[in-house]
């Protein structure tokens, strides 16, 4: 007997994501680089609905571990493009017609493409990143984000957060929270909080906290600090000409691994620096960073970023 066809009418985006439990991997290995597929086509201006490219997608091992992670960045999908989420284990066995239709990540993503300048896909190119920056912001009704403070104090102190981050524990983050506190000239034009963005979990890369609330924090954030990993994943949503300080890692083979420096050069409304790869985590070092970020904010160089300037020692 000959079935009825489904008709989906729209723009319908589709792609399979990597590991899309994980924040930074659904953001940067799925949405971003499919949603730059939009902008390569012209459509990103519209709503679409969001296909994923599997039957089953979650992984039962991983949803027992952190249950509520998978639906989680599907809603998140689904938002983003504004008319909702489903994937091919949905849609039944009849035949389908799509009105548009695009598929694909390209090579665009964090996994698949780190190009000759080491920056995330189409960045630069497209100035994807800030129109997916601004995109996410209006997806969850939140104002996007424009300028930083200026770093003269004509606008109050800088709001500085510090991401909680599971390479370092709290002995080696209270020295540092505190130096800043201790410094009088540092203290006196700059704010630093502590922020987790998973509270209340013991695996920080389910990252279950409210995106809306997480965004507003991002939005009104001028010093971005962080280690690698997840934990830095929401770099890209920061405020024109905001500073971002990767602190590294010690565990990689290299002197210090900074992993998704990538993002950071890839944004170049942004300028980012580096903890000295030759040191452990100290206090010195780190408040000389935070003074170098207020200068920078201070001055207010143009943008964007030169090529090549957001990049660690170690990918330069």
């Amino acid at each position: 007997r000959q079935q009825s066809m489904q008709v989906h009418t729209g723009v319908t985006l589709g792609f399979k994501p990597l590991w899309y439990f994980n924040i930074g991997h659904a953001l940067f290995d799925g949405l971003y680089p499919a949603f730059v597929s939009l902008i390569q086509w012209g459509l990103h201006e519209k709503p679409f609905k969001t296909l994923l490219w599997c039957s089953g997608c979650w992984d039962g091992a991983v949803e027992n571990t952190l249950p509520g992670a998978y639906a989680q960045r599907e809603a998140m999908f689904g938002k983003f493009g504004g008319l909702g989420c489903t994937s091919l284990g949905d849609l039944g066995k009849s035949p389908q017609r799509f009105e548009e239709f695009v598929l694909g990540l390209g090579t665009n993503g964090a996994i698949i493409d780190l190009n000759g300048n080491f920056t995330l896909g189409a960045c630069r190119e497209l100035n994807a990143c800030r129109i997916f920056r601004d995109r996410m912001y209006r997806a969850y009704g939140v104002e996007p984000a424009t300028r930083v403070r200026r770093g003269d104090g004509s606008e109050g102190k800088l709001r500085a957060i510090m991401v909680k981050n599971r390479r370092y524990p709290p002995a080696d983050i209270d020295p540092l929270l505190r130096a800043v506190e201790n410094d009088p000239k540092l203290s006196a034009i700059l704010d630093i909080k502590l922020i987790s963005w998973s509270p209340h979990v013991k695996h920080l890369s389910m990252q279950n906290g409210d995106l809306q609330e997480h965004l507003k924090i991002i939005r009104e954030t001028d010093v971005h600090i962080s280690g690698p990993g997840t934990a830095l994943m929401y770099q890209l949503f920061l405020p024109e000409g905001a500073v971002h300080i990767n602190l590294g890692r010690t565990d990689a083979p290299c002197p210090r691994g900074y992993m998704e420096e990538y993002l950071a050069e890839g944004s170049p409304y942004l300028r980012a620096l580096y903890y000295p790869s030759d040191r452990t985590l100290q206090p010195k070092p780190f408040t000389l960073l935070l003074h170098k970020a207020a200068q920078i904010l201070k001055e207010d160089p143009p943008l964007p970023a030169p090529l090549g300037s957001n990049l660690s020692p170690v990918g330069q």
